[in-house]
């Protein structure tokens, strides 16, 4: 009973997140506000599911003391700076995180079939559907608007940087369908065109958006699998560079795209977008509050007609949480992908493992979010974060699958973490719940669009209207 309620709790989860971007031409419920509703619901379904069943494997020892210490440390900074709600729902935001990542990898090791009977056909759906609503989308432009220019279509999300980062986690996995065993009821040749259709269409769309930190991101994970992950990694690296070069065709062709132009890229440009100014105004912060920070969520409160965090996942914990906070979490962070890369490295060499390929693929999707975390928002946005939870989670379960924890967390600590979650979700909830003027936002910005359009203007990324999002689209804190 236990294992079909998890596995339709994984199956709900997935589907959902991999849907998600493909509602912006059905309903309204495709913009970053309501993707932040559906992270919060995602998030109480998920932990209260997992309450259900032991802690095998669950996460313990010296990882979940040092989560602790960080999570008590923000809620340290969150008191000192104020405590203000908006301070204690983004502490409450990195635990859900956190909690959720180990929710997913405990209902992979419940449910171990998950990969081959849920993930790989939610992965290739997913991309499938996404993949043909913008090609109807496309040729309706092309048919009664004349054509396409800028950053049309906007891909359902209020910035195409957002689509970027969601691809970043999304297409090195999508790559690695394509070296693993097509499912029982699909040919191996129907599976290799349909996942192909759905990774040449996100390339397209990175070219046309001209995602200069996605793109970063996959080159450097590309050669970390091609150069360290055996025959498999040389595989991925070569469908990537084919993938890539049939993208950029289907980018010249269907989109017209500014990105292949060499006067109007933006890809081969030296610029910082002016993210410069950015890092600058957090290092000052660093610089002025070193120990515990200025407050989580607290750049949001700045003077900055730019963003409301750094664009560096890094600079926004020291500037926010404190160093202390964020040398905890950074050291975790890089000995957990160490002992990842160790172990997937040496089990990818070994014959005939049918698991080789997700490593691959998990191994480049962390990797291109993690290079991708240093000029971007990822640790920000919904549909990114809900990313981040299910990545990282399945390369947690599927590393506990092959190394069995000796003794399991004591029931009082797993029961502790559990319950963090839960309390965080609930934060996250009665945050959203409260804001009730946020729906109007993405409203008035895209009225705000339509009257830029009806006078003729170009919608661009320069000309949309600003949106500063942070937990909301109108993230600014003005209290």
């Amino acid at each position: 009973m236990l294992n079909k309620m998890m596995g339709g709790t994984f199956a709900f989860m997935l589907l959902a997140i991999m849907l998600a971007p493909s509602l912006y031409l059905i309903t309204d419920l495709a913009s970053y506000d309501y993707h932040r509703v559906l992270q919060i619901l995602l998030f109480s379904v998920l932990l209260l599911a997992v309450t259900r069943f032991p802690a095998r494997n669950a996460l313990s020892g010296l990882p979940c003391l040092i989560l602790f210490t960080c999570a008590a440390l923000g809620i340290l900074s969150a008191y000192i700076n104020g405590g203000f709600i908006h301070q204690w729902t983004e502490v409450g935001m990195m635990i859900a995180l956190v909690a959720g990542a180990d929710s997913v990898a405990r209902a992979y090791n419940r449910y171990p079939v998950a990969l081959e009977s849920w993930v790989k056909p939610a992965w290739l759906l997913g991309a499938l559907v996404y993949s043909l609503l913008t090609v109807a989308y496309s040729y309706h432009l092309l048919s009664n608007a004349g054509g396409m220019t800028g950053y049309q279509p906007m891909h359902g999300f209020a910035n195409p940087r957002f689509l970027n980062q969601y691809q970043g986690w999304f297409l090195p996995v999508l790559t690695g369908l394509l070296l693993m065993k097509s499912p029982p009821w699909l040919s191996r040749n129907t599976w290799e065109c349909l996942v192909s259709f759905g990774a040449v269409m996100h390339w397209a769309l990175i070219w046309q958006t001209q995602g200069r930190g996605v793109m970063v991101g996959l080159i450097a994970s590309t050669l970390l699998v091609a150069l360290f992950m055996g025959k498999n990694g040389r595989r991925y690296a070569s469908l990537t560079l084919l993938l890539s070069f049939l993208g950029a065709l289907i980018a010249w062709l269907l989109f017209k795209t500014p990105a292949l132009v060499a006067e109007t890229t933006r890809l081969t440009s030296s610029g910082l977008s002016r993210r410069d100014v950015l890092w600058a105004d957090a290092i000052g912060y660093v610089e002025s509050s070193p120990w515990l920070g200025i407050g989580p969520m607290q750049l949001a409160t700045g003077p900055t007609e730019i963003a409301t965090h750094p664009h560096n996942a890094v600079l926004q914990m020291a500037a926010e949480w404190g160093v202390p906070a964020t040398l905890l979490l950074c050291m975790l962070l890089l000995w957990g992908f160490y002992r990842w890369f160790i172990w997937a490295r040496s089990y990818n060499a070994a014959p005939n493992h049918e698991d080789s390929p997700w490593l691959v693929a998990l191994t480049a999707s962390m990797t291109t979010a993690a290079v991708h975390s240093l000029v971007s928002g990822i640790i920000v946005m919904p549909m990114s974060q809900l990313m981040l939870v299910l990545v990282l989670g399945l390369a947690i379960g599927l590393y506990r699958s092959f190394n069995p924890i000796r003794s399991a967390g004591k029931p009082y600590i797993v029961q502790m973490f559990v319950l963090s979650g839960i309390c965080a979700v609930m934060v996250l909830g009665a945050y959203a719940w409260s804001s009730k003027e946020i729906p109007l936002e993405i409203r008035r910005l895209q009225a705000e669009e339509a009257a830029q359009k009806k006078q003729g203007r170009e919608i661009t990324e320069r000309s949309r209207p600003l949106n500063h999002p942070r937990f909301w689209v109108n993230g600014i804190i003005s209290d």
